[in-house]
């Protein structure tokens, strides 16, 4: 089985999250199958973000941990005009922070493409697309042995933090289609935003790509903290039974919970 890893976003606590990645992603999945890592991220000197209360010198060096097999490092804000971010303002600001968390997600976006548009040419049975900046907490190799056996297909999302939409911190596709999907998302923003009339939300606009996409959907319950750059652990809430979280789930339902042979998308 190919296995592709695709980092994407800033490398601000890689140092913190080093092991776990490690430990969890790569080493059961060197251990099902051919691995290889596709990074891009931004070039990023120094963080200010209000909204996560982070500020301060970035250590530029800190994405050699990761070892990637191809690595794409960007200068910050240049993604911003190429994805439309003057006319995504005009249907306000989500998070109320003067838009600091639409660039932000812009940027993750526009990075998570450009890892997928690498990691596709290689061709691989499983893309694993992963925030560096995430402490995972449980093994990955349940969920690749499942896609080893052919037992699930689509697209596999952490089931907890929905906020009306699917969760987008990680994700693991077994099909192009589904890759694709979630990876080229930033195409779609101004579509997305002029059809619905409302300012760009990132959980509700992956569910909606998803299911304009048909594709099929199922959940795990890994847990994944963000760091902060100076190591210090997000607050996270992974209650599952939540309504927030009945969008997706009536999504995957709808799509046999990516059995196998059962979901819409081939």
């Amino acid at each position: 089985m190919k296995i592709a890893v695709c980092f994407r976003g800033i490398s601000r606590s890689v140092s913190y999250t080093i092991d776990s990645i490690r430990d969890n992603v790569l080493s059961p999945a060197r251990a099902l199958g051919d691995v290889r890592t596709f990074t891009h991220l931004f070039d990023q000197k120094t963080i200010d973000n209000p909204r996560s209360g982070e500020k301060g010198q970035l250590d530029n060096s800190a994405h050699r941990l990761l070892e990637s097999d191809w690595l794409s490092l960007e200068p910050a804000g240049e993604c911003l005009e190429k994805n439309n971010y003057n006319r995504l303002i005009t249907f306000g600001d989500a998070w109320s922070d003067n838009f600091s968390s639409l660039r932000n997600l812009i940027h993750e976006l526009h990075s998570l493409k450009m890892g997928w548009i690498a990691a596709r040419q290689w061709q691989a049975d499983a893309y694993l697309f992963l925030r560096p900046d995430l402490l995972y907490h449980q093994s990955f190799r349940p969920i690749l042995e499942a896609i080893s056996r052919g037992k699930k297909s689509g697209l596999c999302l952490p089931l907890w933090q929905g906020w009306g939409g699917a969760n987008d911190r990680f994700a693991i596709a077994t099909t192009v289609e589904a890759a694709a999907s979630y990876a080229e998302r930033v195409d779609h923003i101004v579509n997305y935003c002029e059809i619905t009339n409302r300012p760009l939300s990132a959980e509700e606009f992956l569910l909606y790509r998803l299911v304009k996409d048909h594709v099929p959907l199922w959940f795990t319950t890994i847990k994944a903290s963000r760091v902060r750059f100076q190591g210090e652990l997000a607050k996270e809430n992974y209650k599952l039974l939540r309504i927030s979280n009945f969008p997706a789930v009536l999504h995957a339902f709808s799509t046999g919970f990516g059995a196998a042979g059962k979901g819409i998308a081939k």
